[in-house]
C-alpha cells in the first residue's frame, strides 16, 4: 500500500513552468530595479558621505560641539563663582548693618559719658568754688581735720574724672 501523506503535483511540471513564467519574469525584473535603485542610491550616498565638504562639516561640527561644551563648563563656572560673590556680598552687608549698630550703640554711650563727665567737671566747680569761700573768709578757723576730707573729697572726684575719660 502506499503511503498515505505523499504529495504529488496532479499537473506535469512543464505545464506550470510555462504558466508561471511571464509573472516570474515580471517579479524578478522587478526586484532587480529595485536593487538596482538601491545600490544607486547607496553608492550616492557613500560619494556625498566621503566628499570632502562633508567631511569638512563633520569637523566643524565636532569643533562646534566642543566649543559649546567649553562654554556650557565656563557658564556653570561663572554662575557659581557669581553665587559665591553674592553669597559674601550678603555677608559683607550683614556685617556692615551689625557694625553700624554697635556704631551707634558706642556713639549712645559715648554721649552718656560725656554727659557724665561734664556733670562730674560741675559738681568738681561747685564743690570747689564751696570750699574756696570759707578758705578766704576762715582760713585759720578751718581745723587740720575737715581740710584733710576736703582735699579726701577732690581726691575721689579727681579719680572717679579720670576713671570716666578712659571709657570714652
Amino acid at each position: 500500500m502506499a503511503p498515505s501523506f505523499y504529495h504529488y503535483l496532479p499537473v506535469p511540471m512543464d505545464d506550470q513552468m510555462k504558466e508561471g513564467t511571464p509573472r516570474r519574469c515580471w517579479l524578478w525584473l522587478l526586484v532587480g530595479f529595485v536593487m538596482a535603485g538601491l545600490i544607486i542610491a547607496l553608492s550616492i550616498f557613500m560619494v556625498k558621505y566621503y566628499s570632502e565638504a562633508c567631511q569638512n562639516g563633520l569637523e566643524l561640527e565636532r569643533q562646534c560641539h566642543n566649543v559649546t561644551q567649553l562654554l556650557k563648563k565656563q557658564l556653570i563656572q561663572a554662575k557659581e563663582e557669581s553665587l559665591a560673590a553674592e553669597t559674601r556680598a550678603d555677608t559683607c552687608n550683614q556685617t556692615v548693618v551689625k557694625l553700624k549698630a554697635q556704631e551707634l550703640q558706642l556713639q549712645a554711650r559715648v554721649q552718656e559719658l560725656e554727659r557724665n563727665v561734664t556733670e562730674l567737671n560741675q559738681r568738681l566747680q561747685e564743690t570747689l568754688k564751696k570750699l574756696e569761700r570759707p578758705r578766704t573768709e576762715n582760713t585759720q578757723t578751718i581745723p587740720a581735720s575737715s581740710q584733710a576730707t576736703i582735699v579726701l573729697q577732690l581726691s575721689m572726684w579727681l579719680l572717679l574724672l579720670s576713671l570716666a575719660i578712659p571709657l570714652l
